[in-house]
């Protein structure tokens, strides 16, 4: 049996561009050509014939750009990560990325001297070093992702080492709490109010309990469940 099936050239009634039909196995792959020389055609048909053949039949995993790495791992992600943390977490990766490349350049276009440009150029920016590697732990988890859902993504990348100088924890002082928590109460504002006051009590971080299910609250143990995602690790942590 043929790898694969003869492919045609062809122009629509509706169309002036050149359109191709490939068969690869089962499937059937009809795309513009973009072109209306069929010199041009013949050779986007070849390239893209190519691309399916290793695709289909020798397992190698499909090009995707930038953009549309982040739209996925947007899709993927939804439901597992906050609406309004995703979001912003997104827009993020977009605004970030396109200072070193252009978002329609494929995925794997990204590389350790670009990430350690982004850097700098963060740095410049004046932003905590805690931010940048935030950054970088989020292109990362990207790069994961989208690979695992079968997309080619860099390979063997050096991320850039950031390093974040360990500050002592100062603790508010029992007037200090009372004096937040009214004037959250003066400014009618319970949800800020609410979640302060789980900050203070549970000393989770403000990401983890902003993703809390109720599905990890036990009122009558007192108890929640906390993802650390941090160190990918349950914590588990008792409530006043």
């Amino acid at each position: 049996m043929e790898a694969h099936k003869k492919m045609s050239v062809y122009k629509r009634n509706n169309s002036k561009f050149y359109y191709c039909e490939i068969h690869m196995g089962e499937k059937v792959v009809i795309r513009s050509t973009r072109t209306t020389k069929k010199s041009l055609a013949i050779q986007f048909e070849n390239k893209l014939r190519e691309k399916l053949y290793r695709q289909h039949y020798l397992g190698e995993k499909e090009a995707i750009t930038i953009e549309g790495a982040i739209n996925l791992y947007k899709s993927i992600k939804n439901g597992i990560i906050v609406s309004r943390n995703l979001n912003a977490q997104t827009q993020a990766l977009s605004v970030q990325l396109q200072r070193v490349v252009k978002l329609n350049n494929d995925l794997t276009s990204i590389d350790s001297a670009k990430l350690t440009k982004l850097v700098y150029l963060r740095r410049q920016d004046g932003v905590a070093a805690g931010t940048i590697k935030l950054l970088l732990v989020n292109i990362s988890d990207l790069l994961k992702t989208v690979s695992k859902a079968g997309f080619m993504a860099p390979e063997q990348l050096l991320m850039p080492t950031i390093t974040v100088k360990n500050q002592r924890t100062r603790v508010l002082s029992h007037d200090e709490e009372a004096k937040l928590i009214n004037i959250l109460k003066s400014q009618n504002s319970m949800d800020n109010h609410d979640l302060t006051v789980l900050l203070i009590d549970s000393l989770g971080r403000l990401n983890e309990l902003q993703q809390l299910r109720w599905i990890d609250v036990d009122i009558d143990r007192g108890e929640i469940k906390l993802w650390r995602k941090k160190n990918h690790t349950e914590g588990l942590i008792k409530l006043t």
